[in-house]
C-alpha cells in the first residue's frame, strides 16, 4: 500500500470524500504542521469524533506539538489522560491564564508538570497593596480591583504593617461656624443666653452621642472609619450605626 506524504494529504483532503480521508490518514509517512494537522482533526470530527481523536493522537505520538490554545480547543476532543499527555509537551508554555483555564481539565499530575515548566504557581497568595484613602485603611489586590473589607483583627495588623495608628491622626479642622446674624443675636438678648454660652454648648456636644460629635474614629461596616455613625469602636463611646457621614 503506497504511503502520503503529508502534502500529498493535506492538498487532497477536501477533495475526498469523508471515508476516504479517513482511509488515507492510515497512509501517512508523517505529519506537517500543528496548524495544519489541528485543522485536519477538526474536519475529522464533524464525521467522526473518536477518529479524530486518534488522529491526534497519532501525530502527537509521530512528534506533532501543539500551542497552549490549540490544546484547549481539544478539550471536547481528547479524553482527560490524552489531553494531559498533549498539554505536558506544548511547543511553548503555557501563560496563567492558560494555566487556569486548564485547571481542572487534565489530572493533578499534568498540571503540576505543566505548571513548573512555565515557572507559574496560580495559587500563590499575592501580597496585597495597603493604602489609607480618606481615612480608611484598606488594600488592593490584582485579583481584586475593588478595595476589600477587613475586619478589627485584620486592621490591627494591617496598620502594623503599613506603620500607621489611625487613631493617633491628627483629626482635620473642625469646619468655620456660620457669624451669628442680627436675629440671632436679637433672640440670645431676649432670652438672656449669651453667645458665650450657646458655644460652649456646641463645644461640650462630643458626650458619648456619636452621630451629634464632631468627625472622630471609629468602626462601621468593619473598617476603620473616620466621621460619624460607628457601630463599634467609637472613639467617643457613641456607637449609634445610623451610617451618618458628617
Amino acid at each position: 500500500m503506497k504511503q502520503l506524504s503529508w502534502e500529498e494529504y493535506y492538498d487532497g483532503f477536501y477533495d475526498w470524500s469523508p471515508s476516504t480521508q479517513k482511509r488515507y490518514a492510515g497512509r501517512l509517512s508523517g505529519y506537517g504542521p500543528a496548524e495544519e494537522v489541528w485543522e485536519i482533526a477538526q474536519e475529522l470530527e464533524c464525521e467522526d469524533r473518536a477518529f479524530a481523536a486518534k488522529f491526534v493522537e497519532n501525530a502527537f505520538a509521530g512528534g506533532v506539538r501543539f500551542t497552549p490554545e490549540q490544546v484547549l480547543e481539544m478539550t471536547d476532543t481528547v479524553d482527560k489522560s490524552l489531553l494531559g499527555k498533549i498539554a505536558g509537551q506544548t511547543d511553548v508554555p503555557f501563560d496563567r491564564d492558560q494555566l487556569e483555564e486548564i485547571y481542572l481539565l487534565i489530572d493533578d499530575s499534568a498540571f503540576e508538570r505543566i505548571s513548573r515548566r512555565a515557572g507559574i504557581d496560580i495559587f500563590e497568595d499575592e501580597e496585597p497593596d495597603f493604602g489609607l484613602e480618606d481615612g480608611i485603611l484598606s488594600y488592593h489586590s490584582e485579583k481584586e480591583n475593588h478595595p476589600a473589607e477587613m475586619d478589627q483583627g485584620a486592621f490591627a495588623e494591617l496598620a502594623r504593617r503599613v506603620g500607621i495608628d489611625a487613631p493617633r491622626h491628627q483629626e482635620p479642622p473642625s469646619p468655620p461656624r456660620d457669624k451669628p446674624g442680627f436675629f440671632t443675636l436679637l433672640a440670645a438678648a431676649l432670652t438672656g443666653v449669651s453667645l458665650a454660652d450657646r458655644t460652649r454648648s456646641q463645644e461640650r456636644r462630643c458626650n458619648g452621642d456619636c452621630a451629634n460629635c464632631p468627625p472622630h474614629y471609629g468602626y462601621r461596616h468593619g473598617r476603620w472609619y473616620y466621621g460619624k455613625g460607628h457601630q463599634y469602636g467609637c472613639e467617643f463611646g457613641g456607637n449609634k450605626g445610623d451610617g451618618s457621614l458628617d
